[in-house]
């Protein structure tokens, strides 16, 4: 009995490893990509990240080369109207040339724009804008000032100045007899102080040919008329 068991399991063995099973067959080519399928939604922002370290500071540039001076502490006044009343006779023996005949007058502005240190150290230039009835109508020149007449009529205009105010002087030099000699009290002109701080002097802009020249000047300074 117990030989016709284990002949049975020879005979099921046999069969089982029978030639009619084959080898395993090679792999197939892979298939075609399917199309992709729909974006999914953006995911919620994640949290900020704590702040990095701050980096080494740089070093220094180089110094640029230094501006021209500046022209806002320039000073200029509004143009002042000195009528014929305004002037006052310069007393006689006041100047060596001066004569009933041949008088002087002074008129004085009042200003705190000219202050000690300006008086030491900075430029004050007065220019005269002449009336209708003058030689020289509309006409804007520096101070000092010569007018000149072909009929013998000579006027001398300047200036002086100190701490708080500024002195006008017209000369009357002419050889006619007065009033005829005596052009700038005839009519009412106008006079405009500029006064240029000292830290400004350095340029050479401000030399004295240029400051003569009123509309470079003003063009300069950007004063308006």
């Amino acid at each position: 009995m117990m030989l016709s068991f284990g002949l049975v399991s020879l005979v099921l063995l046999f069969f089982a490893c029978s030639a009619e099973d084959g080898i395993d067959g090679s792999m197939g080519a892979q298939g075609a990509a399917g199309s992709p399928g729909q974006t999914g939604p953006q995911g919620a922002q994640g949290d900020q990240g704590p702040q990095g370290d701050q980096g080494p500071q740089g070093d220094q540039g180089d110094q640029g080369p230094q501006g021209e001076p500046g022209t806002a502490n320039v000073i200029y006044s509004d143009w002042i109207t000195v009528t014929t009343t305004d002037w006052t006779e310069i007393p006689e023996g006041t100047f060596p040339f001066l004569t009933p005949d041949k008088p002087g007058r002074f008129y004085d502005i009042t200003t705190s724009e000219i202050d000690q240190a300006v008086v030491d150290g900075g430029i004050i230039m007065v220019y005269a804008r002449f009336c209708e009835a003058s030689w020289m109508p509309d006409e804007v020149t520096a101070l000092p000032y010569d007018m000149y007449f072909d009929t013998g009529q000579w006027d001398y205009l300047f200036f002086s100045f100190d701490p708080g105010f500024l002195r006008l002087f017209v000369l009357h030099k002419g050889t006619r007899t007065p009033p005829d000699n005596q052009i700038i009290t005839l009519c009412d002109n106008q006079f405009r102080f500029v006064v240029i701080p000292g830290e400004l002097q350095s340029s050479g802009k401000n030399s004295e040919e240029y400051l003569l020249d009123y509309e470079l000047v003003k063009a300069k300074f950007n004063i308006p008329d």
